[in-house]
C-alpha cells in the first residue's frame, strides 16, 4: 500500500467522532454503505510504504552500479553510502507518513485539531526497515556473520508477521464503512 493510502486511511482513523468512523466517496451512486475488508492480505501490506521502497531500491542499484564494493559489502567493509541512503529513505518514509496524513486529515475535517499518526508512522517506518534491510544489497552484509541468504528471509517474514500482528493489537487495522454519495 502506498503511503498517501496510509494517510487516508489514517485520517479517517483519527478524525472520527465517538459513533463510528465513516468516510465518503463518490463511487457509486446509490447512497448505500459498503464495508472495506480488513483481510489478511490487506493486514499485510498496509504498512508496507511503496513509495520510499522503491526509491530506495533505485539508490541501492544505482549504488551498486556506481561503487560494487560500495553496492556489496562483505565483512568489515564500510558501507558509509548506503547506510547513509537507508537512513534517509527510512526518515523520508517517517515524513511522507506525517506530511500526507496532515493533508488528508485537513481534507478529511478541516476544523478539527492536526492528531500526529504515531503509530502509522511508525508502523510504516518499520515495514520500509524489513523491506530494506531484506534486499540483496543490504548494508548489514557489512557485519560479519551476517548471511543474507539466510536472514534476509528471516528478516522479511518476521517482520511480515510482526508489524500487521502489532497494528491489529493498538487497533491500526480498523476496517472503515464508506458511504457512497452523488
Amino acid at each position: 500500500m502506498s503511503i498517501a493510502s496510509l494517510a487516508e486511511d489514517s485520517a479517517l482513523r483519527l478524525s472520527t467522532s465517538s459513533t463510528g468512523p465513516t468516510a465518503t466517496t463518490r463511487a457509486l451512486s446509490d447512497g448505500q454503505p459498503f464495508a472495506v475488508s480488513d483481510s489478511t492480505l490487506s493486514r499485510l501490506v498496509r504498512f508496507v510504504p511503496t513509495e520510499t521502497i522503491t526509491l530506495y531500491v533505485a539508490f541501492a542499484a544505482a549504488v551498486r552500479a556506481a561503487d560494487p564494493a560500495d553496492g556489496a559489502a562483505d565483512c568489515g567493509d564500510s558501507p558509509a553510502l548506503a547506510w547513509a541512503g537507508f537512513i534517509v529513505a527510512l526518515l523520508l518514509t517517517g515524513a511522507l507518513t506525517l506530511g500526507l496524513s496532515y493533508r488528508a486529515q485537513r481534507s478529511a475535517a478541516p476544523r478539527k485539531p492536526y492528531r500526529w499518526p504515531v503509530t502509522e508512522t511508525v508502523l510504516a517506518m518499520s515495514a520500509f526497515a524489513v523491506w530494506g534491510l531484506s534486499l540483496e544489497s543490504t548494508p548489514l552484509r557489512s557485519l560479519c556473520g551476517y548471511d543474507d541468504g539466510v536472514w534476509s528471509p528471516v528478516l522479511l517474514l518476521s517482520g511480515s508477521l510482526l508489524i500487521p500482528a502489532v497494528a491489529q493489537v493498538v487497533g491500526a487495522g480498523a476496517s472503515w464503512q464508506k458511504t457512497a454519495q452523488d
